[in-house]
């Protein structure tokens, strides 16, 4: 007969019920961040784009660091990147309208495959020594045709995969999955251009685009097709009405609009600064991808655990003022060790930045409109890129390249600041919790 009173009990048994309590808990915490990968769809799209992203950013990477070791100029690092976002000026829109009638699955299909042989054409006039500046502004012309149609359709069709309920956890996992990219892809780029060269990079990034079409290929995705369809001038005016009603979304496109433009453009001038300010070759670049990569992933784990409306709000401002004042922080540096540490905290404001604009437009468009005010995203996100490009470029050429990206800082946070409380002001109940 046990001696043992009522309602004790060994420390042991405690012990085992806590940790049993706590691993219940955690794998709760787990499936709750993994849910989009509950759909199988989702399964293959998303680790067939990781490997296209990594394949993306080993070509962006060594394409980068090809031109200025072609002309040494920070000016045209600035206009071969706005020649290559210059064509969701003139396409996007149309793209949205594009994306809502046609089937997404089959439109990425077409686009992830003239990508493709836009990375293998690049590969062999790399390897035939036959590349010059001509050739990359006129294949990073064509690479921004195609982009202006792929973009709209994959960020729409995320929907069509996981269904409105996991929409935003589906986003988040899409961020970590572009951000594992930029740490990985980098590296590997500096590791290419140190031992194969610009033109291996190239070829890789060409065969990375096939696990992305296989993926495609292999889902069980239907598209149903509208019974009929307004013009398509008719269908670009609702959308650009619905944008233009909404406060904030409107505040939203304006805010990607001024990360295009002043504070996304840092970037263009990262192979100057890493070789001016840190006397660094390929390897260094490379590792300041890699390390705003780092940081971008700490930073798609802090989106995901932002559930409701004004959490994602808050985190959308605390994180782009974090982007710009660290990139302007940076500038000042001439110590590896200090620009790393800077740098991974600037990757994780981009990300909350980037993660939390996409989710924030993603939740508030209904889903007839998608593809269309996506499209509209995708014009300030990405369209108006070439003019940040251009301007970072040009002052960085008169004033040098630590006084541009300052510069753009300032009115970067100047607008955001006026910004802020139209954001703010918007709580729609039943995103609000």
């Amino acid at each position: 007969m046990s001696d043992r009173k009522p309602g004790l009990e060994s420390p042991a048994l405690i012990d085992e019920a806590k940790l049993e309590q706590n691993q219940t808990a955690s794998q709760s915490w787990l499936s709750n961040q993994l849910r989009a990968f509950q759909h199988r769809d989702y399964v293959l799209y998303f680790f067939g784009m990781l490997i296209s992203f990594i394949g993306s950013w080993i070509q962006m990477t060594a394409l980068q660091w090809l031109t200025y070791q072609l002309t040494n100029s920070k000016f045209l690092l600035g206009l071969t990147t706005a020649v290559g976002t210059l064509p969701m000026l003139f396409f996007s829109l149309f793209a949205g309208v594009v994306a809502d009638r046609f089937s997404k699955r089959n439109l990425i299909i077409v686009t992830q495959t003239a990508a493709m042989l836009l990375a293998f054409v690049l590969a062999a006039l790399t390897y035939w020594h036959i590349i010059n500046i001509y050739h990359i502004i006129i294949i990073g012309f064509l690479a921004g045709v195609v982009t202006a149609f792929d973009w709209p359709a994959r960020q729409s069709f995320v929907i069509e995969m996981v269904g409105r309920e996991d929409l935003a956890n589906a986003i988040a996992m899409n961020s970590a999955m572009f951000n594992s990219a930029r740490v990985v892809g980098p590296a590997i780029a500096g590791i290419m251009l140190v031992h194969g060269g610009a033109g291996m990079a190239f070829f890789v990034n060409g065969v990375s685009f096939l696990a992305a079409i296989g993926g495609l290929f292999l889902m069980t995705v239907t598209h149903t097709p509208a019974e009929s369809h307004p013009s398509v001038l008719s269908s670009l005016k609702e959308g650009l009405r619905y944008v233009r009603g909404n406060k904030m979304v409107k505040a939203l496109m304006v805010l990607a609009g001024a990360v295009a433009i002043f504070a996304q453009p840092y970037s263009v001038l990262l192979p100057a600064f890493a070789k001016e300010n840190l006397g660094g070759k390929e390897g260094v670049y490379s590792l300041l991808l890699t390390v705003i990569g780092v940081g971008a992933l700490f930073g798609a784990l802090t989106t995901s655990s932002a559930n409701s409306y004004r959490r994602k709000v808050k985190l959308l401002i605390i994180g782009s003022l974090v982007f710009c004042l660290t990139a302007a922080a940076f500038t000042f540096s001439h110590t590896l060790y200090i620009s790393i540490g800077l740098l991974v905290i600037l990757g994780w404001g981009v990300m909350v930045t980037m993660s939390m604009m996409n989710t924030l437009v993603q939740i508030l468009v209904p889903d007839e409109l998608r593809g269309r005010v996506i499209s509209v995203y995708t014009l300030m996100i990405m369209g108006m890129a070439p003019l940040g490009s251009l301007q970072i470029g040009t002052v960085a050429h008169k004033l040098g390249a630590p006084l541009a990206v300052q510069l753009s800082a300032i009115v970067f946070i100047l607008i955001m600041v006026c910004l802020i409380p139209k954001l703010r002001a918007e709580h729609p109940p039943e995103l609000v919790s």
